[in-house]
Protein backbone atom coordinates (compact mmCIF):
# COMPACT_ATOMS: atom_id res chain seq x y z
CA UNK A 1 0.00 0.00 0.00
CA UNK A 2 1.07 3.21 -0.97
CA UNK A 3 2.64 5.53 1.80
CA UNK A 4 1.16 9.14 -0.37
CA UNK A 5 -2.20 9.69 -1.37
CA UNK A 6 -1.35 9.75 -4.60
CA UNK A 7 0.36 7.83 -8.08
CA UNK A 8 3.97 8.78 -8.33
CA UNK A 9 3.58 9.53 -11.78
CA UNK A 10 0.55 11.95 -11.44
CA UNK A 11 0.27 15.43 -10.85
CA UNK A 12 4.00 15.93 -9.22
CA UNK A 13 5.70 14.80 -12.83
CA UNK A 14 4.35 17.98 -14.06
CA UNK A 15 5.73 21.09 -15.31
CA UNK A 16 3.41 23.12 -13.43
CA UNK A 17 4.42 20.67 -10.48
CA UNK A 18 8.22 21.99 -10.69
CA UNK A 19 7.70 25.32 -11.00
CA UNK A 20 5.76 25.83 -8.19
CA UNK A 21 7.75 23.63 -5.82
CA UNK A 22 10.29 25.88 -6.57
CA UNK A 23 8.73 28.53 -4.75
CA UNK A 24 7.97 26.17 -2.00
CA UNK A 25 11.79 24.63 -1.51
CA UNK A 26 13.68 28.28 -2.22
CA UNK A 27 12.41 29.97 1.05
CA UNK A 28 12.64 26.91 3.38
CA UNK A 29 16.41 26.50 1.99
CA UNK A 30 16.52 30.60 2.31
CA UNK A 31 15.58 30.30 6.30
CA UNK A 32 17.80 27.39 6.35
CA UNK A 33 20.99 29.70 5.24
CA UNK A 34 20.02 32.43 7.19
CA UNK A 35 19.76 30.43 10.14
CA UNK A 36 22.97 29.29 9.69
CA UNK A 37 24.52 32.25 9.31
CA UNK A 38 22.66 33.44 12.46
CA UNK A 39 23.25 30.82 14.93
CA UNK A 40 26.27 28.68 13.43
CA UNK A 41 28.69 31.00 15.19
CA UNK A 42 29.89 27.46 17.39
CA UNK A 43 30.67 26.12 13.73
CA UNK A 44 34.24 27.07 12.79
CA UNK A 45 33.18 28.40 8.72
CA UNK A 46 33.40 32.48 8.59
CA UNK A 47 30.40 32.80 6.60
CA UNK A 48 29.40 37.11 6.13
CA UNK A 49 25.91 38.35 6.54
CA UNK A 50 24.74 38.29 2.91
CA UNK A 51 23.41 41.75 1.64
CA UNK A 52 19.67 41.84 0.87
CA UNK A 53 20.53 42.16 -2.84
CA UNK A 54 22.81 38.34 -2.06
CA UNK A 55 19.62 37.11 -0.16
CA UNK A 56 17.75 37.75 -4.02
CA UNK A 57 19.95 36.77 -5.90
CA UNK A 58 20.70 33.31 -4.31
CA UNK A 59 17.11 33.50 -4.00
CA UNK A 60 17.15 33.50 -8.01
CA UNK A 61 19.67 30.50 -8.40
CA UNK A 62 18.36 28.01 -5.84
CA UNK A 63 14.63 28.48 -7.62
CA UNK A 64 16.53 27.99 -10.87
CA UNK A 65 18.67 24.61 -10.18
CA UNK A 66 15.00 23.71 -8.57
CA UNK A 67 13.58 23.76 -11.80
CA UNK A 68 16.44 22.27 -13.75
CA UNK A 69 16.61 19.32 -11.03
CA UNK A 70 13.24 18.90 -11.77
CA UNK A 71 12.96 19.46 -15.66
CA UNK A 72 15.93 16.87 -15.71
CA UNK A 73 14.05 14.39 -13.57
CA UNK A 74 11.00 15.18 -16.08
CA UNK A 75 13.20 14.25 -19.04
CA UNK A 76 14.67 11.28 -17.69
CA UNK A 77 11.16 9.43 -16.96
CA UNK A 78 10.11 10.21 -20.42
CA UNK A 79 13.76 7.76 -21.41
CA UNK A 80 12.07 5.16 -19.81
CA UNK A 81 10.30 2.22 -22.01
CA UNK A 82 7.71 1.34 -19.50
CA UNK A 83 3.53 2.55 -20.43
CA UNK A 84 0.59 2.24 -18.29
CA UNK A 85 0.70 4.30 -15.08
CA UNK A 86 3.81 5.14 -15.84
CA UNK A 87 3.67 7.31 -18.47
CA UNK A 88 3.83 11.05 -17.70
CA UNK A 89 1.36 13.72 -19.10
CA UNK A 90 4.01 16.68 -17.89
CA UNK A 91 1.85 19.26 -19.52
CA UNK A 92 -1.32 18.44 -17.66
CA UNK A 93 -3.61 20.74 -17.00
CA UNK A 94 -3.19 21.94 -20.47
CA UNK A 95 -2.77 19.11 -22.34
CA UNK A 96 -3.05 15.47 -21.36
CA UNK A 97 -1.02 14.04 -24.11
CA UNK A 98 2.02 11.99 -22.45
CA UNK A 99 5.61 11.89 -23.47
CA UNK A 100 7.91 9.61 -24.03
CA UNK A 101 11.01 8.90 -25.80
CA UNK A 102 11.51 5.47 -24.35
CA UNK A 103 15.08 4.53 -24.97
CA UNK A 104 15.60 2.58 -21.67
CA UNK A 105 13.76 0.64 -19.51
CA UNK A 106 14.04 2.30 -15.73
CA UNK A 107 15.83 -0.36 -13.73
CA UNK A 108 18.89 -0.30 -16.41
CA UNK A 109 22.00 -0.10 -14.47
CA UNK A 110 24.23 1.59 -17.26
CA UNK A 111 21.71 4.51 -17.69
CA UNK A 112 21.22 4.62 -14.44
CA UNK A 113 25.17 4.76 -13.55
CA UNK A 114 25.53 7.33 -16.60
CA UNK A 115 23.10 10.16 -15.54
CA UNK A 116 23.93 9.67 -11.68
CA UNK A 117 28.13 10.15 -12.65
CA UNK A 118 26.56 13.28 -15.24
CA UNK A 119 24.17 14.66 -12.25
CA UNK A 120 27.35 15.09 -9.84
CA UNK A 121 29.89 15.62 -12.87
CA UNK A 122 27.32 18.91 -13.71
CA UNK A 123 27.03 19.87 -9.54
CA UNK A 124 31.41 19.97 -9.75
CA UNK A 125 31.30 21.91 -12.69
CA UNK A 126 29.06 24.13 -10.91
CA UNK A 127 30.56 24.38 -7.22
CA UNK A 128 34.11 24.46 -9.23
CA UNK A 129 32.86 27.54 -11.83
CA UNK A 130 30.81 29.62 -8.76
CA UNK A 131 31.67 28.85 -5.40
CA UNK A 132 35.51 27.86 -6.06
CA UNK A 133 35.39 25.21 -3.57
CA UNK A 134 36.77 21.54 -5.32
Amino acid sequence: KPIVPFKHHGWTHTVLFVLLSGLFVVPIALVGYWSFVQFGAEIPVNIPMPSEFEYIALGIVLYIASVLGGLSHLFGDTLSTAGGTLLIRPWKPVSNNHVRIGVTTAGNPVYNTGFFILGVGSHLVIYQSFLGII
